[in-house]
Order: structure tokens, then C-alpha cells, then sequence
């Protein structure tokens, strides 16, 4: 038989084994966690660039617009603001994804054509983005 001292003992190192393997789990989720991050942002980059005079930000090539442009625009009929705000939604869902992180918006059919976005905070919530 045991003693009562040495089956304290044995409990703790098994608690010291399943901590270090917990530790050792999460560091491989979070390693996962880059480079799936990693990998979308080579799918979809985000520069800041100088168009002309002007520093503005783009998403695989294409500007995205300030939210004043984007105040006087119809994002339907501006074929190259639809299709960087559709890319930028799709990131964005992808990334909550991946690090599991609930979003303020409720998003629809990120990715085609016609996204809806819910505002969960707004009395009059559904927007429709894209063409």
C-alpha cells in the first residue's frame, strides 16, 4: 500500500503533466491561429498606398473608400467600392473564425455578391452591400 503522502505526490505531478499539456495544446492552437491569419492576409492584403496626392488604403489592389465618399456613394453603383467592402467583410468574417470571436454585426452571405449586415445594436438593423 501507499502511503497517504506519496498518493498526494502522485496526484499532483499527473495535475503538473495535464497543465503542461494544456499549456502545450493551446501554444499549438494559437501557432495554428497565425498562420491561418497569415495565410488569409496573403489572400487578402491591405496596403496603405499614395493614389495621386492621396494616402489611402487598399485591399488586393483596390481603394477603399472613406466613409465620407462612401456617405455620397451608392456602394451598388460603384462597381470597384462594392467589390473591396465585400472583400474587407469577407476578411473580417474570416478572421472571427479563426479566433473565434463573435462579431457586433451579423453577416450574411460574406463573400457573394449580395452580403447583408445586421446591426444588432440598431432598432432598423439589415443593410444590403453589394451589387
Amino acid at each position: 500500500r501507499e502511503a497517504p503522502g506519496e498518493a498526494a505526490a502522485a496526484g499532483a505531478d499527473g495535475e503538473v503533466v495535464t497543465m503542461q499539456r494544456l499549456r502545450s495544446l493551446w501554444l499549438r492552437l494559437r501557432c495554428r491561429q497565425m498562420r491561418m491569419l497569415h495565410e488569409a492576409c496573403q489572400v487578402y492584403p491591405i496596403e496603405h498606398t499614395l493614389q495621386g496626392k492621396v494616402e489611402v488604403w487598399t485591399i488586393r489592389g483596390l481603394a477603399l473608400a472613406s466613409i465620407d465618399k462612401l456617405l455620397h456613394v451608392d456602394p451598388r453603383e460603384e462597381e470597384s467600392v462594392s467589390t473591396a467592402l465585400g472583400w474587407l467583410v469577407h476578411l473580417l468574417t474570416t478572421f472571427a473564425g479563426i479566433l473565434e470571436v463573435p462579431l457586433r454585426f451579423d453577416v450574411r452571405d460574406a463573400g457573394s455578391s449580395r452580403t447583408c449586415i445586421r446591426d444588432l445594436c440598431d432598432s432598423d438593423p439589415w443593410v444590403i452591400a453589394g451589387k
